[in-house]
C-alpha cells in the first residue's frame, strides 16, 4: 500500500509539473538572434583560426594600469565561493544586460551548497574525510577557476563603459580564450543583444574547466571516476536549484532548475547551463521571484539561505542518526533540523594557484551549441529535491556506507 501510495504521489506530482510548464508557456520568451548576426561572428572566429595571431602583450601606461586593477579586484574577489558569490551578484546589478553575471550567481549559490553539504547533516555519515576533501576541492577549483576566466571579462566591459571605449583587446592580457573576442566586440555594437554572448560564456566557461577540472587526472581519479559520486546522480543530489521569494508566499521557497545527470559530459554541463539561462530568462515571473530572492537572502553557503524550516545552521547535540527526520520536506514532530553550515565556518579559504595558458579554442564544431535554445520540461524542483534528501537519508537510516569504492 506505501509503494502504491508513494506511486500514485510521483505520478500526480509529476501531472502537476507538467500542467504548470504548459501555463508557464504562455508567458514564455524565447531567447532570439539574429541568424545574420551570428554567422558574421562565425566568420570572425574561422578568420581567428585560419589566421592565428600571438597575444598581444604591448600595452600603454593607462591599459596596463587597467588591467593591473582588474586583476587585483578578481583576486580580491576569488578568497572563496561567497565572494565570488556576491561579485557576480554585484556586477549584474550595475549591468542587467550581463546575463551571464546573474547566471553564475545563482549557478555559484549552488556551488556554495554543494560544498557545504560535504560537512553537513548526511555525507560526513556517508563519505570519509580524504572523499570529502577531494570533492571539496574538485568543486572549489573548478568555482575558482571560472571565476579567474570570467570576471575581467565582466570588468572590462565596465571600463569599456566607462571610458565610453572599445577595451576588448585587452582580453589578451587575462590570456582569454580567443573564442571570446567575437562575441564580446558584436556585444560592444549591441549592447541590448545578451543571447549570443551569454551562450558564448557558458561554453567558454566549461571547455575551460574541461581540461583543467574534469580531465585532471588530480581529481577525475579520486573524484569523478568514483562510485560514490557517480551514485550521486543516482540520488538527484547534483540539482541546480533557484529559490524563489513571491510575493504571496510565506517562509517556504518555492525551487526550479534543472539536475545534471553526468558533470563530466562538456556537453550535457553546457545544455544544462542554456537551460538554465532560459529559467532566469524567458519567464518574467520566474526572472522576478528569483532575483528577489537573490538581492534579500545573502549567499552563505548553508541551506538555511533557502529553506530555514527544514535545515539550521548549529549541529545537533546528537551524534546517532537513529531516528527518521523528514517527511518530504517536512520535519517530523520533535525531529531536530537537519545541519547546514555556512561554507566560512567549516572550509577555509584556498589560495588560488594559476593553471596553463593553453586556448581550449581549436574549432568551430563547438558552435553547434548555439543551436536549439530550448527550456527543461520540468522546471519544478521543490518536489525533485525532498524527493533527493529523503533517499539520502534512508541510506543514512541504513547504516550502510553504499558509496564505499568496489
Amino acid at each position: 500500500m506505501q509503494i502504491f501510495n508513494n506511486l500514485f504521489k510521483e505520478t500526480r506530482q509529476k501531472a502537476k509539473s507538467l500542467i504548470t510548464f504548459l501555463q508557464l508557456q504562455k508567458q514564455y520568451t524565447p531567447l532570439v538572434y539574429d541568424p545574420m548576426d551570428f554567422k558574421m561572428i562565425q566568420k570572425k572566429l574561422k578568420s581567428i583560426l585560419e589566421h592565428p595571431k600571438p597575444m598581444n602583450n604591448n600595452f600603454t601606461k593607462v591599459e596596463q594600469e587597467i588591467i593591473d586593477k582588474i586583476q587585483e579586484k578578481t583576486k580580491t574577489n576569488n578568497l572563496n565561493n561567497n565572494t565570488r558569490t556576491q561579485a557576480y551578484l554585484e556586477v549584474y546589478k550595475r549591468n542587467s544586460n550581463l546575463h551571464w553575471a546573474f547566471l553564475a550567481h545563482m549557478v555559484s549559490r549552488n556551488g556554495g551548497w554543494n560544498m557545504t553539504d560535504l560537512k553537513g547533516e548526511f555525507l560526513p555519515r556517508l563519505l570519509n574525510n580524504e572523499k570529502r576533501l577531494a570533492t571539496f576541492l574538485m568543486l572549489e577549483r573548478a568555482n575558482a577557476l571560472i571565476f579567474q576566466d570570467a570576471y575581467p571579462q565582466l570588468l572590462l566591459y565596465e571600463e569599456s563603459f566607462r571610458l565610453n571605449k572599445n577595451l576588448f583587446h585587452l582580453l589578451d592580457a587575462f590570456h582569454i580564450s580567443k573564442f571570446m573576442r567575437p562575441f564580446w566586440d558584436f556585444f560592444w555594437s549591441n549592447q541590448q543583444q545578451s543571447t549570443l554572448l551569454t551562450i558564448a560564456l557558458i561554453i567558454n566557461e566549461q571547455n575551460y574547466i574541461e581540461k583543467r577540472v574534469v580531465l585532471n587526472p588530480k581529481y577525475k581519479e579520486k573524484v569523478l571516476d568514483k562510485f560514490y559520486f557517480k551514485t550521486q546522480s543516482i540520488l538527484q543530489l547534483n540539482q541546480v536549484l533557484f529559490p524563489m521569494i513571491t510575493s504571496h508566499q510565506n517562509d517556504k521557497k518555492d525551487l526550479v532548475g534543472v539536475t545534471v545527470q553526468n558533470f563530466s559530459n562538456l556537453k550535457e554541463r553546457i545544455e544544462v547551463g542554456k537551460k538554465l539561462y532560459t529559467i532566469l530568462f524567458c519567464y518574467p515571473d520566474y526572472y522576478q521571484a528569483i532575483k528577489t530572492f537573490s538581492t534579500q537572502v545573502p549567499h552563505t553557503g548553508s541551506r538555511v539561505d533557502y529553506c530555514p524550516e527544514l535545515f539550521s545552521k548549529k549541529k545537533s547535540a546528537s551524534s546517532n542518526y537513529s531516528m527518521q527526520k523528514i517527511i518530504g520536506c517536512k520535519l517530523k514532530k520533535g525531529a531536530e533540523p537537519l545541519f547546514s553550515p555556512e561554507l566560512t565556518e567549516i572550509w577555509s579559504n584556498v589560495p588560488f594557484q594559476s593553471t596553463t595558458q593553453e586556448d581550449w579554442f581549436m574549432d568551430l564544431s563547438i558552435l553547434k551549441h548555439f543551436k536549439k535554445i530550448k527550456p527543461p520540461i520540468t522546471l519544478e524542483m521543490t518536489h525533485n529535491y525532498c524527493q533527493a534528501l529523503n533517499k539520502i537519508e534512508l541510506a543514512v537510516m541504513a547504516e550502510k556506507m553504499l558509496f564505499e569504492d568496489h
